[in-house]
């Protein structure tokens, strides 16, 4: 098959830094002590948001201002940061209670609005809205292993005054989905709630392989299997907040080299489309809240598609990123609509870097 990558041009990371044109152009870099965990982006508001790791395996989230590079707030004891559009409703995860929590933000101080069930995996996950919050509940016993439950909890009468954070629910709920063992990974809901992803991640030995599923309100919310997953790396599929696309890695080797590929799901017509396709790793990729655009990191590259064509072409974006192939966390991509947010990874000392991506 033929390569479909074409570099229109590259720069490497000091010349993205020192660039005067409006697209790569610093907006900050900054230095995290520790290890970068899980990162989230809200262009909105101006904030970044990242579970921590430091010496002492304690976790907890910052949270930083884009521009000034502050921080603005800590978090201890906590990990999977989710938060809504205006940064002021967010999910966490407890690590010394084991639960998942809603919070709000006034005036840089938290103030705790409720507690959900114990869930399985400590990353509940809110839409933008602030109407949805998702949880994986686990693998119930009577289903040997070999099922999977999740959670959606409906927050809209919450909001106005009546009942509770959890009496308002909707399970999804599967008998069946696991080979062996296996665990659910990477919750992700539209911006309204109405469509979840999620990859059912399969257990073998060092090597992971997974599941893709999507579920939508308007089918009651029963899963539908996307895509099987064959990938040397923990699978990572994302949708765009739209709920139009998702894009995700998989790998075509049969043998232990790490070679990913990116790939396109467009979820209204279920067609599938390969994005990528060279010797390099290929991996992470991010959608854009529209679709439009999608980012993905390229050995140590980060490169850009615009999937509007039949004859999606990337370009390299940052090249030569300082990445530790050993280090125990991949680095970090995000992107907005102006924004794309990126990290070196070690396991001690990072850099956070925001750059305009503004054609």
């Amino acid at each position: 098959m033929a390569i479909l990558l074409l570099v229109l041009y590259a720069v490497s990371e000091s010349e993205a830094i020192s660039s005067n044109r409006a697209e790569g152009k610093l907006i900050n870099n900054i230095a995290i002590n520790g290890s970068i965990v899980h990162a989230k982006l809200n262009e909105k508001i101006g904030r970044i948001y990242l579970e921590v790791a430091d010496a002492s395996d304690s976790n907890r989230i910052k949270i930083y201002d884009i521009y000034t590079g502050n921080q603005v707030l800590v978090i201890p004891s906590a990990n999977c940061p989710s938060f809504d559009k205006n940064g002021s409703v967010f999910t966490y995860w407890d690590t010394n209670k084991e639960e998942a929590v809603l919070n709000k933000i006034y005036n840089n101080e938290i103030k705790e609005l409720g507690r959900f069930e114990s869930a399985h995996l400590p990353c509940p996950t809110i839409s933008q809205d602030a109407n949805v919050v998702a949880l994986d509940r686990g693998f119930p016993n009577d289903m040997d292993g070999d099922g999977y439950e999740l959670l959606l909890y409906r927050l809209s009468n919450f909001f106005k005054g009546s009942g509770n954070v959890t009496s308002d629910s909707t399970l999804i709920k599967s008998d069946r989905g696991c080979d062996e063992e296996c665990f659910v990974y990477n919750l992700q809901l539209t911006s309204n709630g109405d469509k979840i992803l999620f990859n059912l991640v399969i257990e073998n030995d060092e090597d992971y392989t997974g599941r893709l599923f999507v579920a939508e309100s308007k089918d009651n919310f029963v899963p539908r299997l996307l895509q099987k997953l064959s990938t040397q790396m923990a699978p990572y599929g994302t949708m765009s907040s739209n709920g139009k696309a998702v894009v995700f890695q998989s790998s075509d080797s049969s043998d232990n080299e790490i070679d990913n590929e990116i790939y396109m799901i467009n979820l209204e017509d279920n067609k599938l489309t390969k994005l990528t396709d060279n010797t390099a790793n290929d991996y992470m990729p991010r959608i854009s809240h529209d679709g439009k655009k999608i980012v993905f990191w390229h050995d140590n590259d980060i490169y850009e598609i615009v999937p509007s064509s039949g004859n999606a072409k990337a370009r390299t974006i940052v090249s030569n990123v300082k990445i530790a192939p050993d280090s125990f966390h991949n680095p970090i991509l995000e992107i907005g609509k102006d924004i794309m947010m990126y990290s070196t990874n070690n396991d001690t000392n990072n850099t956070v870097i925001l750059v305009n991506i503004t054609r």
